[in-house]
Parts: structure tokens; C-alpha cells; sequence
């Protein structure tokens, strides 16, 4: 399935994105620096994405292509302590700012949500003697964005501070 990001306004409201995310990665890095089991879990979940298809190395030709339209999304992780499926988890920071003061979500059209409210769904949770219950863990991102827009979702990324930063986009 695949989709394309609703905009309000154009791409190039966003300016420089890539500072700010290189900034960040170097800041996390050095942070996972500081807990290597952290460190560990954050590399297998990257490598994880990656093989799974769901990011996806940029070539150096690439690179030097996409110069307009870009938006480079910082990340960290968050441990979820109670989880049994992950402990770990990456989150891509879409409300970072770019050198315009605007971020990705900024731009991007928000419109009412589609589910119903938590009462009704409760309401009828309850309504019948047998219920069905999924972990849905990933579902999301069986979602491919237009492959044009993954220049939207770039990030920075090496696994070890000795190796070049990498430029990958992200795919769901």
C-alpha cells in the first residue's frame, strides 16, 4: 500500500534540515556511547529497518542530486521498560525544526481523524461475548510513501563513530 504525504504547503518552505540532523546524531551517538547495551539494541533495530525494507541507503550519486525538496529528520531512542515485543524503539523527530523555523509536520495537512471516539469503541468492545484482540507491532509500516516523497524523510545514521555518516531515506 502506498501513499502519498498530504501537504498545505510546498516543500520548500522547509529549508536546511541537514545541519540540525547532524547535530542531533552526533549528540545521540555520544550518548549511546555511554550505554553500549543501549548502544546494541539501537544498531539491531537500524540494521532491523534496514533489512526489512523499510529505509534505504542513499548513494553518493543520490545525494548530490537531491538538493531541493529535502527534509532531513533527526532521531533517538525510547525504552519502553514494560514492552515484551521491543525495549527499544526509534523515533524520527518530524517536529524538528528546519533553518526556516519550520519542521516537517508543519507543512503537512491535518485533517479529523477517521476512527471513532474511544466511548463508542468501548461501547461496542463491549457489546458482544467474544472480542478479537491483534498486536499490531509494525503495522504502520507495511505503508510505503510515494517514492518521490522519501526524499522527506531522509536521515543520518552510521553504526560506529569511526565510520563516515550515511545518508538513508526512509520508505513507510
Amino acid at each position: 500500500y502506498t501513499v502519498k504525504i498530504p501537504l498545505k504547503e510546498p516543500t520548500s518552505q522547509l529549508e536546511n534540515s541537514r545541519e540540525v540532523a547532524v547535530k542531533r546524531c552526533l549528540l545521540m551517538e555520544r550518548r549511546l556511547s555511554l550505554h553500549p547495551e543501549l548502544k546494541g539494541q539501537y544498531i539491531q533495530f537500524m540494521n532491523d529497518y534496514e533489512r526489512l525494507n523499510h529505509m534505504e541507503l542513499i548513494q553518493g550519486n543520490e545525494q548530490r542530486r537531491s538538493t531541493t525538496d529535502v527534509c532531513y529528520l533527526p532521531h533517538h531512542p525510547v525504552l519502553t521498560s514494560d514492552s515484551l515485543t521491543t525495549k527499544v524503539r526509534v523515533v524520527f523527530d518530524a517536529c524538528a525544526k528546519t533553518s526556516s523555523g519550520k519542521s516537517l509536520n508543519d507543512i503537512q495537512l491535518v485533517d479529523l481523524t477517521v476512527q471513532s471516539d474511544i466511548f463508542t469503541i468501548i461501547t461496542r468492545f463491549r457489546m458482544y461475548q467474544y472480542v478479537l484482540s491483534a498486536d499490531i507491532e509494525k503495522m504502520y509500516r507495511g505503508i510505503r510513501i510515494d517514492p518521490p516523497q522519501t526524499n522527506l524523510q531522509k536521515i543520518i545514521w552510521r553504526k560506529e563513530p569511526s565510520q563516515p555518516l550515511q545518508e538513508y531515506k526512509l520508505k513507510t
